[in-house]
């Protein structure tokens, strides 16, 4: 068992510096403005990227024989579709939302931002419900979750979402794109942002936490655990913003996307081996603490390599208008966490495995 550990560890890490190279190489060649293109088309596919690896465990139940296919064949399938779908997404995103202006906007990319956290709400915090035991085929649940997500996404966006306060501030701004809802568009998307973390921490310590007062039945499941994240979201973001005094976009970079990127760490790379045989809630808190500590760690690496990376010495913080900040959220999030999902699930570490 402890071979076993240590060549998951190693592949782990091999497969993480594969994935930063790769990130790191797509931020350089790209121009400022093609590299938000990138980063916006990245991001539209992600949620479909979820669904093939939570739901349909890194295959397409649609495409008959796929999972009997050699790597890498089936990465690259996997991985086409998963890219097709995040074009096709994105072209309607902009086409729709834009009504008909094919424009590109931070405000657009808020929507597919909370596309993906609602994705991973209605698979770790809903289960697939209610479409599970509903919808007959797999594929089908599916299909119906990807809709359901982007139709709550836009929900979400258009009841929460307002951008009047930079409407004569900032170049991006595009009225066409303003839902004008209820908060300030920072406070909102930094909220959802925090969502993330708290279900993905959660789903660390498996059922223990999920099921606890619930026994897993829906729809009380799905209510009850809802009602948890967004609790200890608000008391979370209280604490760093509040009492603390932070920033509130450096917090947005440091604290959740951090502990989000931590987490596809601790699980991913280690094909959630690591603890596995750690009663709960000791094998939770054990990879909390981890995860924590390696988004950290890779938030300063992060930081660091970018006057490498960009060219341009990036100011983080409000005196550098968020630059740096911005730039780690998208190579970390926006960039280097689909290619971890290409790497790990769709082609399931292939050339790093030991044959």
């Amino acid at each position: 068992m402890e071979f076993s550990i240590k060549q998951t560890l190693t592949q782990g890490i091999l497969a993480l510096l594969l994935v930063m190279v790769m990130a790191f190489t797509i931020a350089a060649i790209f121009t400022p403005i093609n590299y938000q293109w990138v980063v916006f088309f990245f991001l539209a596919a992600t949620p479909a990227q979820i669904i093939i690896g939570i739901l349909w465990q890194n295959d397409l139940p649609f495409i008959k024989g796929l999972d009997q296919k050699p790597q890498p064949f089936k990465g690259v399938v996997l991985t086409l579709i998963s890219a097709l779908f995040g074009f096709a997404i994105g072209s309607l995103a902009i086409l729709i939302l834009a009504k008909g202006n094919w424009i590109l906007s931070p405000q657009l990319s808020h929507y597919m931002i909370i596309a993906i956290i609602v994705t991973i709400w209605l698979a770790v915090v809903v289960n697939f419900w209610p479409f599970i035991g509903k919808v007959k085929n797999i594929a089908g649940v599916g299909f119906f979750t990807l809709i359901l997500a982007y139709v709550l996404a836009y929900l979400v966006w258009t009841l929460f979402f307002n951008y009047e306060n930079v409407a004569d501030l900032a170049p991006w701004y595009h009225e066409v794109l303003d839902p004008k809802g209820i908060f300030n568009f920072v406070s909102a998307i930094v909220f959802i942002i925090s969502c993330c973390p708290i279900i993905l921490y959660l789903a660390l310590f498996d059922s223990w936490i999920l099921d606890r007062w619930t026994g897993g039945k829906q729809p009380f499941k799905a209510i009850i655990n809802t009602i948890l994240v967004l609790l200890i979201t608000f008391v979370f973001q209280y604490f760093f913003i509040d009492i603390l005094e932070m920033d509130m976009m450096v917090y947005m970079v440091l604290v959740p996307i951090c502990m989000v990127f931590g987490v596809f760490l601790v699980n991913n790379m280690t094909q959630f081996l690591l603890f596995e045989k750690t009663p709960q809630p000791l094998k939770g808190l054990y990879k909390v603490i981890i995860a924590t500590s390696m988004g950290l760690l890779m938030y300063a690496i992060y930081y660091n390599l970018s006057p490498y990376i960009t060219g341009q010495d990036l100011v983080a913080g409000k005196t550098g208008n968020y630059q740096l900040d911005l730039w780690i959220a998208d190579t970390m999030l926006g960039i280097s966490f689909p290619l971890i999902l290409v790497v790990t699930g769709f082609l399931n570490f292939w050339l790093i495995k030991k044959r």
